[in-house]
């Protein structure tokens, strides 16, 4: 039996619903009034973003017409879905809306990201962490352990996996130039960590160093494991106040242009290092 994580449970679980009520012919409006809840209420259940108890699946099931292989398969989602992911394990580690990207991403079969101030989260020593963190607005890091433990938890978990994904790490000129902020010390680990993790075979690092189409902000293109029920391609684009999902096949292929763009203008970082 698989264990997934909570948001991909509950996609899951969401997935397979629309399924057997679109099978029994039913719409919304219908399953709400059988079950004596909110269309809305069905809707969220059916896109992953409430969990479902157990006797509401037991009702589902019956209602749709379930085999019992089926509803053994709903009962586990439903039972994952409620449990504690990455984000919910480091509270103040990061926003709750990040909980998606967090899930999905030890999934990942591919990981294309953009950062023209930063350094990408997953090549980032403790270091330039506590470094990003001195220089923000206290109240915008309140909690900044959790966010190392996170971090540190990310990485593991990606670089530890035996099917390492491809992943293209796309580094802004800016984010390059306050590495100088650093202590030596912390300038060399970090210029380290990027050289790591892009000598590994599914790994690179490029410096983009002109302008480009992707100047209006950073954005990460994910691809999840295609075995996912619920897994989806989509960008994550994440502002100062807000984040941003997309799967739409539109704004995907935009931002996979736009990423197409930044890369070809983009040099190899020992390129960029000597």
């Amino acid at each position: 039996m698989s264990t997934e994580a909570p948001t991909i449970a509950r996609l899951a679980l969401g997935q397979i619903l629309v399924s057997l009520r679109e099978s029994a012919g039913m719409d919304h409006t219908d399953v709400a009034e059988e079950l004596d809840v909110h269309p809305d209420t069905v809707r969220r259940w059916e896109i992953g973003q409430h969990s479902v108890k157990r006797h509401a699946v037991k009702t589902l099931a019956d209602l749709y017409g379930a085999s019992s292989t089926q509803l053994s398969r709903m009962y586990t989602l439903a039972k994952q879905g409620k449990e504690r992911g990455a984000v919910e394990r480091y509270p103040g580690g990061a926003s709750p809306e990040f909980r998606i990207f967090a899930d999905f991403e030890p999934t990942a079969t591919e990981i294309l990201s953009y950062e023209p101030e930063y350094i990408p989260g997953l090549l980032q020593t403790p270091d330039y962490l506590r470094a990003v963190h001195a220089a923000q607005l206290p109240e915008l890091t309140p909690k900044p352990e959790a966010v190392h433990e996170l971090r540190a938890d990310r990485y593991d978990r990606m670089f530890g996996r035996r099917d390492m994904p491809t992943m293209r790490f796309a580094i802004g000129f800016a984010a390059m130039l306050y590495l100088q902020e650093l202590t030596p010390a912390a300038l060399a680990g970090q210029v380290t960590r990027l050289r790591e993790a892009g000598a590994l075979p599914t790994v690179e690092v490029r410096v983009v160093t002109g302008m480009h189409s992707g100047m209006n902000g950073g954005f990460t293109l994910m691809t999840p494991n295609s075995g996912l029920l619920g897994a989806n391609r989509f960008a994550y684009i994440e502002a100062q106040d807000v984040c941003r999902y997309t799967e739409a096949a539109d704004d995907v292929a935009l931002y996979d242009r736009i990423f197409a763009s930044v890369w070809d203008r983009a040099e190899p970082l020992e390129d960029y290092l000597k």
